[in-house]
């Protein structure tokens, strides 16, 4: 069954993967071939600023909640039936992850306290992230009309952020929190890339869409990632389960 449930979710999976990637590459033509008029609309870079940095504490918040993260991963009470409201506490999640073995290269260990690589990563990087909106929307910082830099950087931190999950040395929390940090700092550098190239309230806020679209992706595929591991284990006796 749980075998089945990937299965059906990897065409949905590899559409997410493709679209996103394809958006990657239409933030890269717009940095270097804006086309239309610019747009010098006064309040454009504090709208567009306001709206990722919202983006930006939604995420966080998301992110240092366990609960909340549980039911996005859905690690789900399956044995017969059972829902029961305690299934998250005590010693059967760690970093909101079963406590089995099989998920230690997803938690750092911080003290007593463990907690989720991803989620803490990318609350760190979206914090970057806001006093990157601070400084660029709402203050005087500019990477130029052709910002080669931190446009390159920034898609290199969205890839590395969408498909951490499935390439090879991704095997310890550390890597998983870096990648994580990446991802939401480089979709705040393509942002402002596009941003001081095209000067395009419209280009801008589709980039912001954009970013939303690579949380999805990143989301469905960690959950995909979770699904595998469940679906390898060969224990019969486990209460939970990614469905």
């Amino acid at each position: 069954m749980k075998r089945n449930k990937n299965k059906r979710a990897e065409p949905f999976l590899a559409f997410l993967i493709c679209i996103s990637i394809f958006g990657i590459a239409l933030s890269v033509v717009f940095t270097f071939y804006p086309g239309g008029a610019q747009d010098y609309f006064g309040l454009r870079k504090p709208m567009v600023g306001s709206t990722f940095g919202a983006l930006c504490l939604l995420g966080i918040l998301a992110s240092i909640y366990p609960r909340s993260c549980s039911r996005v991963f859905s690690f789900d009470k399956n044995a017969k039936g059972q829902n029961d409201s305690n299934a998250w506490e005590g010693s059967s999640l760690r970093g909101h992850h079963p406590a089995c073995g099989k998920f230690s290269a997803h938690v750092l260990g911080a003290d007593d306290r463990v907690l989720c690589a991803t989620c803490t990563g990318f609350s760190v990087g979206a914090a970057v992230g806001l006093v990157g909106v601070g400084l660029f929307f709402f203050g005087h910082l500019s990477f130029g009309p052709r910002p080669l830099i931190p446009l390159a950087v920034g898609v290199f931190g969205v890839v590395l952020g969408l498909l951490h999950s499935v390439l090879p040395g991704f095997r310890r929390g550390f890597s998983r929190f870096i990648a994580s940090a990446f991802f939401a700092i480089g979709s705040f550098l393509i942002l402002a890339s596009v941003e001081d190239a095209a000067h395009n309230t419209s280009i801008d806020l589709f980039i912001v869409l954009l970013s939303v679209l690579w949380l999805v992706t990143d989301t469905t595929l960690s959950r995909w990632d979770h699904r595998r591991i469940c679906a390898k284990c060969p224990s019969v006796s486990c209460s939970l389960n990614c469905s």
